[in-house]
């Protein structure tokens, strides 16, 4: 069974946990183990679900269907913070993982298989 995404959804209307404010979902998430979290709230909320970690809010895609129909659709429907590629050129290490634009296109292929 494919994963369809709607052509338009708002990322506010996705499920996922309730946060404090200020913190959000912060102290719930631990340093060693978060991917356990993440694994929990993934069978609580979904597949594509949100949390808010301080004043930031992320969208988590634990679909590989979902994920590649977000891949194919990037940089032009589905972008990474602005923040990512420079913070990843700055320490040497933009590839694949932190490209946008015309670097993302011609790197694509190594990410949607």
């Amino acid at each position: 069974m494919a994963a369809r995404i709607p052509a338009r959804r708002e990322i506010r209307d996705l499920p996922g946990p309730r946060g404090l404010p200020l913190l959000g979902s912060l102290h719930r998430i631990g340093l060693h183990d978060s991917h356990l979290t993440l694994e929990g709230w993934c069978e609580r909320y979904g597949p594509l679900y949100t949390f808010r970690a301080g004043p930031r809010r992320y969208v988590v895609v634990a679909d590989q269907e979902a994920a590649n129909v977000i891949l194919r659709d990037r940089p032009e429907g589905f972008r990474r913070p602005r923040e990512v590629e420079s913070v990843f050129k700055e320490v040497h290490l933009h590839g694949v993982f932190s490209a946008e634009g015309v670097d993302w296109r011609r790197q694509r292929r190594l990410a949607v298989t």
